[in-house]
Formats: structure tokens, C-alpha cells, sequence
């Protein structure tokens, strides 16, 4: 019986608020019955497992010697049915997007984009991530915020400087950096921001929670680092 109902189990899935094929009645199956009815088979056959030791079942220390109520696995057989029981609250699994990878990927494709596009592609992407991901809440303003800061802090690229080659835009933040009096409207750009900006999508999700303490705009009327207002 317990191995019916591990089989059972076995189709199980967790369900998946950013697929965009159509939810079907197979999936529900999946989703919310097989995982729930495998624990439940399980949750009797352990309890049949207790119950036969506690009531019929009996054992001995040595060979020939007295015969005890088998209450070591009668508490085994207890344990899992107890353990099955809660399961049943339990979800299967739970598919959560992990939004700084997520951030950082887009962002390495704009980088890839003709610059005379480049806006106009950062304005669609930002309505498309906060419409998909109704979930979480996104605020447009917000997250075309992101996008503009991350595309200049990892690929120094800036909406008042595109068209220009990285080398020619990395001499131009290092001029910045020089400069001991900056313009009022101008904030200058950190080195580390300059010289330890990772190379990879992860390697910037890792970074960012370790090491960076700078927070992101939360507005989109904020500036981006290094950006003129």
C-alpha cells in the first residue's frame, strides 16, 4: 500500500502561474490531487503498520529470550502516519521567479539592441514584465528604473549616451571620476561600480547580494548612477 501510494505521487507537479499554455484539467489533477491522495494511501499504510505492532506484534533482545509488545515499530509505523497526515497541508512545490536573474538577463539583451531602439525596447519590456508578473505587483515606473540603472551600471550604457562605443564610454565615466568638482546636476560614479561589475547574469545576482549596498531608484523620476538629471 505504500508503494501505491508513492506511485500515485509520482505525476505530481507544482503549479505554474507563468506558463502560458493553457491550464488543463490533467494539470489540476496534477497539481492538487495526486500529491494529497499518494500521502493519504501512505498515511493508512503506516497507520496499519502501527497498529499491527502495537497489537499483535511481538519481539525479543536474544534468542530464546522473553517476547515484548513490539513498541519499536509500532512508534515507527506512528512517526510516518503522523508525518503523511501533516504532508497533506504541504504543497507539492511552489515555482517562484527569482527576479534579480530575471533583471539581469533582460538587461544583457538591451545591451545587444541598435541604440535608436534601445528606448523604445526598454519602454515595451517594462510593460511586458509588469504585465506578466501581475503577481508580484510591479509598478511600471519602477521597473523601467531598473532596467536603466542596470544597463548603465553593468553595461555602461545611458540614454544620453547611446550611439558611443564602450571604450568611448568607460573613457568618459573615468574623466567623471577625475573630475574634483563635479556640475551640480551630475552624480559621480563609484569605482567599484567601474571596475568590479561582473560579467555574467548570475555572477551579477550573486554580487548583488553580497556585496552591492547601493539600492536601486524606486521611482522612475529618479536618476540613474551616474546619469545627469
Amino acid at each position: 500500500m505504500s508503494l501505491t501510494g508513492k506511485t500515485t505521487a509520482l505525476p505530481s507537479k507544482a503549479p505554474d502561474p507563468y506558463n502560458p499554455k493553457p491550464h488543463t484539467w490533467l494539470d489540476t489533477l496534477r497539481e492538487k490531487f495526486t500529491f494529497r491522495t499518494g500521502g493519504l494511501i501512505e498515511t493508512v499504510a503506516f497507520g496499519m503498520v502501527g497498529a499491527d505492532a502495537f497489537m499483535n506484534k511481538k519481539i525479543s533482545f536474544k534468542k530464546g529470550g522473553k517476547q515484548y509488545r513490539d513498541y519499536i515499530s509500532g512508534i515507527g509505523g506512528t512517526l510516518f502516519t503522523i508525518r503523511y497526515l501533516i504532508r497533506y497541508w504541504a504543497p507539492f512545490g511552489i515555482k517562484e521567479m527569482n527576479m534579480d536573474e530575471m533583471y539581469a538577463h533582460v538587461t544583457d539583451s538591451l545591451a545587444k539592441m541598435p541604440p535608436g531602439k534601445l528606448p523604445q525596447l526598454m519602454a515595451e519590456t517594462a510593460a511586458d514584465l509588469t504585465d506578466h508578473f501581475k503577481d508580484k505587483h510591479l509598478e511600471y515606473g519602477k521597473v523601467f528604473t531598473q532596467l536603466m540603472n542596470e544597463l548603465y551600471r553593468y553595461h555602461h550604457i545611458a540614454l544620453d549616451n547611446l550611439g558611443t562605443e564602450p571604450e568611448e564610454r568607460r573613457v568618459k565615466m573615468t574623466a567623471h571620476l577625475k573630475n574634483p568638482d563635479p556640475k551640480p546636476d551630475e552624480t559621480p560614479v563609484t569605482k567599484h561600480t567601474l571596475t568590479h561589475a561582473p560579467r555574467t547574469a548570475m555572477d551579477r545576482v550573486t554580487v548583488r547580494s553580497d556585496k552591492h549596498s547601493e539600492k536601486v531608484s524606486n521611482t522612475a523620476n529618479e536618476t540613474p548612477l551616474g546619469m545627469g538629471a
